[in-house]
């Protein structure tokens, strides 16, 4: 076993794909740890790949791309920014809760920020925010992509886990909303100690926010059920994911292109082709992972871990603390994806053995990757800022350094404190 981990570390500080590794890793243990013919590999990957679920990743990803071209985003900020907009940072605390809101029709933190960074971060600074607080929110408000539902890792992680989606997706709306109640209550209070924002235009902001209607709340609908659309349909039991990802597309090529016009029609091609390349590459990645799944399940390393674990760990509360640290490090260097699948049917048996519902440790493992998403050196989300902000990596590192903190401490917050998780879970039994 030990050889198999220091050439996983090897191929990755080599920089090679995480499924070409995973893939190395299983050919290499398949053939001379277990020595079985490692044609049973190839097996194993399609095997990991015969789930109707997984043909959710893609709609999810075409229906996110179409989503974040600007009718959709713009509409969420108009209404958010009536509900926020008086409240001290009103503008910083709407923006959040459009990402919260974005989120839930993206699935995707990437495209979150592209899609609210291109259009707040001037927004915010025109309006009197200092530019770094401008940054920071987008940067780390976007991480809320994967947290609510419907998330394209939480899709991937029930499918490798063997966990309802339907849960799953449950699971991640409670600590979704905590999140961005705490960076909103983070950004109130220090727009109100630092007089923010600081510019005459708020005042001729609150004189556009009078004129915002009924008219006008009618115009920014759409946007608003398209995510009551998507998780109305799963858990009212009309649609599965799958079902419900295919009319989240249909939706959205009607808003989009139809009703606000940001798409044209010969665009939808493009998008389409796009979001079927990246879901393949996630598609490639869990059948690999399938693959070591089934050596390291053969090479009884699940159960030998779980008793090595009970063995040195006294409780449930350190194994958690080591799980986030772990999880957290993971995190700044693999994808959620990868996390989830390699180590989630690694550690089920010892989850069992603590009593930790393995829908609390999968948000868990999303979690610990938004933080990874946000930290330097390669956090995914600091990239894109940097695309869509124009500025160096050390300035977005800087501006988001207050919401990593806050995000750390509520990522603990919610391990110890598993009842946040897993209330709308527990309501579904």
């Amino acid at each position: 076993m030990g050889v198999l981990v220091a050439f996983f570390f090897l191929f990755l500080f080599l920089g090679f794909p995480i499924a070409l590794i995973l893939l190395a890793i299983s050919v290499i243990g398949a053939s001379f740890i277990l020595g079985i013919n490692p044609s049973i590999v190839i097996q194993q990957m399609f095997n990991g790949l015969s789930s109707f679920t997984i043909i959710a990743v893609p709609f999810f990803m075409i229906s996110g791309g179409i989503a974040s071209r600007g009718g959709t985003a713009r509409s969420l900020i108009n209404v958010m920014n009536k509900l926020f907009g008086r409240l001290p940072g009103g503008l910083g605390i709407s923006t959040i809760f459009a990402c919260a809101f974005f989120a839930a029709i993206s699935g995707s933190s990437l495209a979150t920020i592209v899609a609210l960074g291109t259009l707040m971060i001037p927004t915010l600074i025109e309006h009197g925010y200092p530019e770094d607080m401008s940054i920071g929110i987008i940067n780390s408000a976007g991480s809320l992509g994967i947290l609510i539902p419907p998330s394209l890792p939480m899709v991937t992680l029930s499918v490798s886990m063997g966990l309802s989606v339907s849960k799953v997706f449950a699971a991640g709306m409670m600590p979704g909303i905590f999140l961005a109640v705490v960076w909103s209550v983070y950004v109130a209070v220090t727009c109100k100690r630092k007089g923010y924002p600081r510019l005459p235009e708020q005042a001729g902001e609150e004189k556009r926010e009078e004129k915002y209607g009924l008219r006008e709340f009618l115009k920014d609908v759409p946007a608003l059920i398209f995510p009551i659309i998507i998780l109305g349909s799963i858990y009212g039991g009309f649609a599965t994911p799958t079902e419900a990802a295919a009319i989240s597309v249909v939706y959205v090529i009607l808003i989009e292109v139809f009703y606000y016009k940001t798409t044209r029609l010969s665009e939808l091609p493009a998008i389409f082709g796009k979001g079927v390349g990246e879901a393949t590459v996630m598609n490639v990645i869990l059948g690999c992972a399938a693959a070591i799944t089934w050596m390291v399940t053969n090479m009884q390393l699940p159960a030998l871990l779980a008793q090595m674990i009970q063995a040195y760990i006294p409780n449930k509360f350190v194994f958690l603390l080591i799980m986030v640290v772990v999880l957290t490090i993971l995190g700044c260097f693999m994808e959620v994806v990868a996390i989830g699948v390699i180590l989630g049917p690694m550690l089920m048996p010892t989850m069992s053995a603590f009593g930790i519902d393995p829908i609390h440790f999968a948000i868990l493992v999303i979690l610990c990757t938004q933080i990874g998403l946000i930290s330097p050196p390669f956090g995914l989300n600091i990239f894109v800022s940097m695309r869509v902000a124009g500025k160096p990596m050390g300035t977005i590192v800087k501006a988001s350094m207050p919401y990593l903190i806050l995000l750390i401490v509520s990522v603990l917050f919610l391990a110890f404190v598993p009842q946040i998780t897993m209330f709308l879970p527990n309501l579904m039994r």
